[in-house]
């Protein structure tokens, strides 16, 4: 039976997945409420041969095991015709299938039965499938019994991520006590406010999700309102919860879960309250929690390539991701096209019509899962306040000033990374909203500018948790290792900020496109190839994007002054100069003059008293507006030019790094660099027009001086610095002791950001004979050099380490002996010439 083949992990996936989808799409659609009745029972099953069992518990972090079909790391085949399971699970119509490999994802069952079916591919108008329509799982539980579902499902509450269950209290208590959202109110419950829960600030997107979205909303779970309040009165607060009147159990009408029939109860000691959801709720949650509770796997598994006509197998072998984790994100794409289709006009409102209530929640279920769960920020006036105090601790008088230099210190919060699964569905979530044509159609109709906005509704909802997204990973992200989430946010930040690398159909005038994208039904497609430059390409924006440039304006200024802040921290020796040294690139090529024109023009807007009077102002404060308070202030001085100080100290690390680099050079590498100089190229000439090109684009992108040079700043050895923002702190002035350590005036300058320092500064300490193991030295001969340097200094009386002593560590260098090795033979050739 189904039922039982669905309880049985050892089951293949493919026939169950097929006898699965041969019930939904024929006794399911014929069968009546029997056949309903029994969906019902089927779905939980399902659901947990899907993701795997659910650990009940709070210790386990209630994460699936790996019995699921998600965590298959080998792929499977297709079901046989002389599966023992076929003549038992067999419903629709007869299929001649052998136990073969998929050729591509999108036919095995498991994708076929989780994924909704394309609209092009649907019933309607189908004749071939007219008695055997092509449904999916999403589909029937999304359009077919949604409309008349009258049973919920118990999802246990403290599986959700901490911070949701935080948001969910919060909009709980404003739904109880009548009033209107008000997202700085404690969190007391009716009771003297908690001190942890009143730093809780409720984000429009939970109250939105948790407040109108749910079909059984928070005042309404009575479990989880009687849990909070036995856990208020467990800390002595006498004031009773206020419940609504004649408020009934949802787990009363048909709740379906573990403990289903078994009527409303008052939770015991260790009981776990649930939160009852829809079905379509239910697995929505499930699925968009997986990667946070994905249990641990292989992450690179070899599989046999598929080569040849014929497709021959076992000839190559390849690394690639564990195939549960290949069908999860073909299943995310699958369902952003379903949700989320690119046919939507451009509004400002945030908010949904009620037919498209399940992209909403779909949207603003990604929100809350993968965006506000790793990571809480100070909003920005909490932040102000936060360095303001900070200032005063430590007797600076000087008020800081709140320009775009102070992004950085503004972006103070929580961070947690982000799974590496939710990663890679994130880029594919920007790179959806991305190539929606409505952006481009948009954008060059001059229209938009009239309506004060020109990106789409799901783009609108997620831009202020991107942004926070963007901005937090920058801050708080390593950028050491490559891969750090600090790449992945900073590539999806890139094809956020260039929606003109999309391609789009030649051949077509505006209009024509415009009426074809707003008249187009979801069942068309309507993605365009996205273009991805290299850091070489020259781009391609025009000043026709000015629209989106004020409809994203933060997105670019912000991020990039906490990106120039954090890229001198790259490594930009020898080795790891060239990827260094692209990534910079690669960020610098957005900001062509024309953008940086576009951006200074957009920013005065911001310091008008009436924006609005101008188009393009109507729709900066549109977007100041949808990010809420987690805007820049508007007070201060937001051009990007007040990010000079950063882009020297960025441009000196690259020129310190390069001078010793060739100071470091041996003899040979100095006459390979000479030879190659005389090309242009090399490590000493090639790599000086690289820095001249970063150095010209810094000039536009900061505003510096035309005549501005880099130079490392060698100059403050003897106990003196210059101001880092140009001037401030006297010559004369001792910053540093006869030790080499600040003094008094030397920390308060230090901490006033007024002092500059380099790391040319920082001198070697200790014995150089016993430094560290450098890479051009050949690690055998190093303690040889040593021990036989260490013998001749004791028998001539210069064991001590100051002073002249013999060092014989240069024989350890390689580059020194292939010189000495030249040389020999060189003279050895001589002699023999003139002998």
């Amino acid at each position: 039976m189904l039922e039982e083949a669905l309880r049985d992990p050892n089951k293949h996936p493919a026939e169950v997945a097929t006898a699965m989808l041969s019930f939904i799409r024929s006794d399911l659609v014929n069968g009546g409420s029997s056949s309903e009745e029994r969906f019902y029972q089927l779905f939980l099953p399902l659901c947990t041969r899907v993701f795997g069992e659910m650990m009940q518990d709070n210790k386990s972090g209630y994460k699936h095991q790996t019995d699921g079909w998600l965590s298959a790391e080998q792929r499977w085949k297709t079901p046989s015709l002389g599966s023992t399971m076929q003549p038992q699970l067999s419903y629709g119509p007869p299929r001649s299938v052998k136990r073969s490999p998929l050729s591509t994802i999108d036919q095995d069952p498991v994708v076929q039965l989780l994924g909704p079916v394309p609209r092009s591919s649907s019933r309607v108008g189908n004749k071939e499938n007219e008695n055997y329509p092509a449904i999916s799982l999403v589909d029937t539980i999304s359009e077919g019994m949604a409309t008349r579902q009258t049973g919920y499902f118990g999802f246990p509450f403290f599986a959700l991520p901490q911070p949701m269950q935080q948001q969910f209290f919060a909009v709980l208590e404003r739904l109880l006590i009548g009033i209107t959202p008000n997202p700085h109110m404690p969190l007391s419950m009716g009771h003297p406010a908690d001190p942890v829960a009143q730093q809780i600030i409720v984000s429009n997107n939970s109250m939105r999700l948790f407040g109108s979205l749910l079909r059984v909303p928070p005042d309404q779970q009575q479990k989880i309102v009687a849990y909070q309040q036995k856990k208020l009165k467990a800390r002595d607060q006498s004031q009773p919860l206020q419940l609504s009147p004649g408020l009934a159990s949802p787990h009363s009408v048909g709740a379906m879960s573990p403990s289903a029939g078994a009527g409303a109860r008052t939770p015991q000691k260790d009981d776990a309250p649930s939160i009852y959801l829809s079905m379509l709720e239910y697995y929505c949650f499930l699925f968009l929690r997986y990667p946070l509770a994905a249990p641990q796997m292989n992450r690179q598994v070899q599989t046999q390539a598929q080569i040849g006509p014929y497709h021959m197998r076992g000839m190559v072998t390849r690394n690639s991701p564990p195939y549960g984790e290949q069908v999860y994100c073909s299943l995310f794409q699958r369902y952003m096209r379903y949700f989320l289709p690119q046919t939507r006009a451009p509004t400002v409102s945030p908010g949904f019509s009620t037919e498209q209530a399940k992209s909403e929640f779909f949207l603003r279920s990604i929100i809350a899962f993968w965006f506000e769960s790793h990571g809480s920020l100070l909003t920005t006036n909490k932040a102000t306040q936060v360095i303001l105090e900070r200032s005063q601790r430590t007797g600076i008088h000087q008020t800081p000033s709140m320009d775009l230099n102070m992004a950085y210190d503004l972006t103070a919060g929580k961070f947690e990374q982000i799974p590496k699964l939710s990663q890679k569905c994130l880029r594919s979530l920007v790179v959806h909203l991305i190539t929606d044509p409505t952006i481009r159609l948009s954008v060059f109709d001059q229209g938009s500018i009239a309506r004060g906005w020109c990106v789409s509704q799901p783009m609108t909802v997620v831009q202020e948790s991107f942004y926070n997204y963007v901005r937090t990973t920058f801050r708080h992200a390593s950028i050491h290792h490559s891969g750090s989430v600090f790449y992945t946010a900073l590539n999806a930040w890139l094809i956020w900020i260039e929606p003109w690398n999309v391609n789009v159909p030649k051949g077509q005038n505006a209009s024509a496109r415009i009426t074809g994208t707003f008249g187009r039904t979801s069942a068309q497609k309507s993605s365009s190839p996205l273009m991805c430059p290299t850091a070489e390409r020259k781009s391609v924006y025009t000043n026709d994007w000015k629209p989106y440039l004020a409809a994203n304006l933060f997105l670019y200024t912000v991020p990039l002054a906490i990106f120039l802040r954090r890229a001198r921290e790259l490594d930009f020796s020898q080795r790891e100069l060239a990827r260094s040294r692209t990534l910079v690139k690669r960020v610098f090529r957005v900001f062509t003059p024309d953008v940086i024109s576009a951006l200074n023009e957009l920013t005065g807007y911001t310091n008008l008293p009436n924006p609005t009077v101008h188009a393009l102002g109507q729709m900066v404060a549109n977007h100041q507006q949808n990010l809420g308070e987690y805007a820049p202030t508007k007070s201060g001085d937001l051009l990007l030019s007040t990010c000079q100080a950063d882009m020297q100290s960025l441009l000196e690390e690259i020129h310190m790094q390069h001078l010793k680099t060739v100071q470091n050079l041996g003899a040979l590498d100095k006459f390979e660099a000479f030879l190659q100089g005389l090309l242009g190229q090399g490590v000493v000439s090639g790599d000086e027009i690289a820095i001249q090109s970063l150095v010209e684009r810094a000039k536009v992108i900061v505003g510096l001086p035309i005549d501005y040079e880099v130079t490392s700043s060698d100059s403050s050895k003897a106990g003196t610095a210059a101001s880092a923002t140009g001037g401030g702190v006297s010559k004369s002035t001792a910053l540093r002791d006869a030790q080499g350590y600040l003094t008094a005036e030397g920390r308060k300058q230090l901490i006033a950001g007024n002092l500059k320092l380099s790391p040319s500064d920082v001198h070697f300490v200790g014995d150089r004979m016993r430094a560290r193991r450098t890479s051009h030295e050949i690690p055998i001969l190093v303690p040889v050099t040593i021990a036989i340097s260490d013998w001749l200094n004791n028998k001539l009386g210069r064991d001590k380490a100051d002073g002249f002593r013999i060092n014989l560590r240069f024989f350890a260098d390689y580059r020194n002996l292939l010189f000495i090795s030249f040389m020999f033979f060189g003279l050895r050739v001589a002699m023999s010439i003139f002998a």
